[in-house]
């Protein structure tokens, strides 16, 4: 990639494990949660972190054929369970392993893990797509009929 190039990538961090912080004194606690807000509100005004949350330790499973079973969950080992997540645009993999190596729990124990995501390449296929089955011509009407209800709207933000 050339010094030029303004690609990004986009990598979801997440923060595993939901008992790293046992044991720290509400003083270590305080401090590595103001750490760990000021590491986001920083990569956030930095452009690199489009959003992040923690994740609560319940939810359900769906699983089965079309979605039939729901359960209580999920359950897994302490060490593996996803505490949370932020959602990273940088240059490339190495600048996601930078970011996530100055993870504040780090020091105590928690683990970043990272994946690159689809991104907005992705949604621009699926744009693409959606854009070549509206264009096929028994769906053309249906399509203006639809883009201009949606431009109508008051809250649209093109009428703004």
């Amino acid at each position: 990639m050339s010094a030029t190039s303004s690609a990004k990538s986009d990598y979801l961090l997440l923060f595993r494990g939901n008992v790293w912080d046992r044991g720290l004194s509400p003083a270590q606690l305080q401090k590595v949660v103001s750490d760990w807000m000021a590491w986001f509100e920083r990569l956030k005004e930095e452009g690199k972190c489009l959003g992040g949350h923690p994740l609560e330790d319940e939810g359900k499973v769906v699983s089965g054929k079309q979605g039939r079973t729901i359960a209580d969950g999920p359950f897994v080992e302490s060490k593996e369970a996803i505490g949370g997540y932020f959602y990273l645009t940088v240059a490339d993999e190495n600048e996601a392993i930078e970011i996530a190596k100055q993870c504040p729990g780090l020091e105590y124990g928690a683990v970043v893990a990272f994946s690159k995501t689809w991104g907005l390449f992705y949604l621009l296929a699926l744009a693409f797509g959606v854009l070549a089955y509206t264009f096929w011509p028994p769906n053309q009407e249906r399509f203006e009929r639809a883009k201009n209800s949606i431009l109508e709207r008051d809250d649209h933000p093109w009428r703004r």
